[in-house]
């Protein structure tokens, strides 16, 4: 396992940012997007350069907020987690994670079965070209539905994956366990953040260790599992986030913590 980050750039590293990641030995770099195109495609070229300026590699390329079943957007977005699957492999950028949300109202059943037919030929197609698709979960109306559906969605999609969160507190109000448990060896992308939940509310999304989450046992499952991916760390909230004034402290802070955990020859 290796520890890496969410950058706040979106196709693009500043000089600032790829000296941070690598004077931290943080080399393994998130990008994520809301839309996939033209634009992310004509920056590839710089950003490969500054990637081999400072010795790092992109873990993952996030493609967000996508409705593949919308009959108006459905093929849009379809287009662009193709044009992101092509920028990935010529990369060297091993996962694609995107999500898939069904039509308001509309039964879980249906929407996995419509979601599994689009994906069909585009997990094929990205398993061709060394590309692994992770799906995120616990954002909304998801196919991949937790606890009801998940066996259905991973059976019938069995080269897809999971990109594991476990802090998002929509998800088994925030118990990840038995979900580690039992889907463990489906986890292909896994994002580093801490929750501190009273109640049902969720309060602050801090830095691993000064949540609610029990990273070491965490870590015990994943090794059960033989995860050997990049944790990625996301900064997250008004404090600690993106645009956040505490955002470098909560990546470094993150990383101590996990990195008691790691056994340096796996």
């Amino acid at each position: 396992m290796r520890i890496g980050y969410i950058v706040p750039e979106h196709g693009t590293l500043s000089e600032d940012e790829a000296t941070f990641a690598e004077q931290n030995g943080l080399y393994w770099l998130e990008f994520v997007y809301d839309e996939f195109g033209e634009k992310q495609v004509a920056q590839k070229e710089e950003l490969r350069a500054a990637l081999k300026k400072h010795n790092l590699s992109i873990s993952a390329i996030g493609v967000w907020r996508r409705e593949y079943l919308c009959p108006e957007k459905g093929q849009d977005h379809v287009n662009q987690l193709k044009t992101a699957i092509d920028y990935a492999a010529d990369m060297e950028c091993p996962i694609v994670v995107t999500g898939g949300s069904g039509l308001e109202g509309q039964p879980i059943d249906e929407a996995q079965g419509q979601f599994i037919e689009i994906f069909k030929p585009i997990v094929k197609e990205a398993g061709e070209k060394d590309v692994k698709i992770a799906l995120y979960l616990g954002h909304g109306n998801s196919v991949l539905d937790v606890p009801k559906g998940t066996d259905n969605l991973l059976d019938a999609l069995p080269e897809i994956g999971i990109k594991f969160d476990p802090a998002n507190p929509t998800f088994r109000g925030g118990d990840w366990t038995e979900f580690v448990h039992k889907y463990g060896d489906r986890i292909f992308h896994f994002h580093i953040k801490d929750q501190i939940l009273i109640g049902k509310e969720l309060i602050e999304l801090p830095p691993a260790g000064m949540g609610d989450i029990h990273w070491g046992k965490l870590m015990a499952m994943l090794y059960q599992h033989n995860y050997q991916g990049v944790m990625s760390i996301e900064p997250h909230g008004k404090l600690w986030g993106h645009k956040g004034a505490l955002r470098r402290q909560c990546i470094l802070m993150s990383r101590n913590h996990v990195q008691q955990f790691l056994i340096s020859s796996l």
